[in-house]
């Protein structure tokens, strides 16, 4: 197990919020931020179903212990009460800000339109950990409340089991991906209050769970996405944790590997990437709004420098960093628009250690080629039944025959 910067806690994992680079708009403060790391706790505050504590029962509010609470027409609700683990701590996750939650999510990605209106739970999920080796985190739906209760409404799926025990989804639902094995066709399912693992339904909302899947489990690993219904969480190992992209460079350098932004006395320059052909053009706008001819070197994390150069000048016809969709690439007349290309600055939102060579389409964040085909191949939940690829970095949905481009820094010009 790790530990981060000199923190001597054992460390399980961290929690990322997918759309988020390295940072919330606001900044990262307190609970709500991007990036969660998740310690082993002082004291267990883990909790398990207790053995024969399932009863049909008024509820308590009086009660000081965990109970999940089953609400069926004409009864009292079904109450299974829950008892103290002191081989486990938990961590919850949702939208409350109240004291019971670890980690706050705003339940709108970056790059939504705004004015959506929020659909992750209060109390979405919880995780329980394991304190002691092998240290196995597990994914459960719905999160205790600040009563230390979990009430799932007559409107939640819920059966009873052949054991007679009971379990339910949420009405939002808890989603979960485990990262694909080699040759594998990574898979969503869907995560029931108990841990139990089903098929999607046709519609995010159904009432009635498909059969169970026997032979997968909630045991989170090294990659798994989970998904909240307006949020989506990727899980990274402490065990299986990385330097990540551009990390070697960054240790060395007191600058990023790709020199994206530099300015002088009344002038600034930006690199800018053709989203056809993945040529790479340094954009210069002077006082007089005109961009000329320009020959820089880049250095992409390795010992190489790799020249390019713009042969093109005028009047400017940038706008908000665009240019207009009748442009050609400078290099090799292709028509296509542009965008400012900006790093993938979270790294454990990359798969591998390599150099950023791709860049996602239409947003024109940078990262590796292997990162950048896993995310353009990689859907996720949109609304109840439809799943869209985004770029992990912003959050906007991918476009183009690809949804990146591998970006030609051309030496020839």
């Amino acid at each position: 197990m790790s530990h981060a910067g000199g923190d001597e806690r054992l460390k399980y994992g961290e929690l990322l919020v997918i759309g988020y680079n390295g940072s919330l708009p606001g900044g990262n403060r307190g609970r709500q931020r991007s990036r969660m790391p998740l310690f082993r706790r002082p004291t267990a505050n883990g909790v398990k179903p207790s053995l024969g504590g399932q009863a049909w029962q008024q509820e308590d509010s009086s009660q000081s212990g965990h109970s999940v609470s089953f609400g069926v027409p004409g009864h009292h609700p079904l109450v299974i009460n829950y008892v103290q683990d002191d081989t486990t701590d938990m961590f919850q996750v949702g939208r409350s800000p109240e004291a019971p939650i670890d980690m706050v999510v705003s339940g709108r990605r970056q790059g939504d339109e705004l004015g959506g209106v929020c659909t992750v739970s209060r109390f979405a999920c919880r995780l329980i950990c394991q304190r002691n080796p092998p240290h196995r985190a597990r994914l459960y739906a719905a999160g205790f409340d600040t009563s230390n209760s979990i009430f799932l409404g007559e409107k939640a799926p819920k059966w009873q089991g052949s054991s007679g025990e009971m379990d339910a989804l949420t009405t939002n639902g808890v989603l979960l991906m485990q990262a694909p094995n080699s040759g594998e066709c990574a898979v969503w399912r869907e995560v029931s209050v108990g841990g139990q693992v089903f098929p999607l339904s046709e519609m995010r909302s159904s009432r009635h769970p498909e059969a169970l899947v026997r032979n997968e489990t909630n045991e989170l690993q090294d990659g798994s996405l989970i998904d909240l219904c307006g949020a989506t969480l990727l899980w990274r190992s402490a065990r299986e944790s990385f330097s990540g992209s551009y990390l070697p460079y960054l240790k060395s350098h007191n600058t990023p590997p790709l020199s994206l932004a530099t300015s002088s006395a009344g002038s600034a320059s930006h690199l800018e990437a053709c989203l056809t052909c993945g040529h790479v053009v340094q954009v210069q706008t002077v006082k007089r709004q005109e961009w000329t001819c320009c020959a820089r070197t880049l250095q992409l994390g390795g010992s190489s420098d790799i020249g390019y150069s713009v042969a093109k000048s005028g009047q400017s016809d940038v706008c908000h960093g665009q240019y207009r969709s009748t442009d050609r690439c400078p290099t090799c007349q292709v028509q296509g628009n542009y965008s400012p290309l900006s790093l993938g600055c979270e790294a454990g939102l990359c798969v591998d250690d390599g150099p950023p060579t791709h860049a996602f389409v239409p947003c024109g964040h940078v990262c590796s080629g292997p990162t950048a085909r896993f995310w353009a191949t990689t859907g996720l939940p949109h609304g109840t039944q439809a799943f869209h690829a985004v770029c992990p970095f912003c959050g906007r949905q991918l476009t183009g025959e690809k949804g990146y481009v591998e970006l030609c820094f051309d030496s020839e010009q």
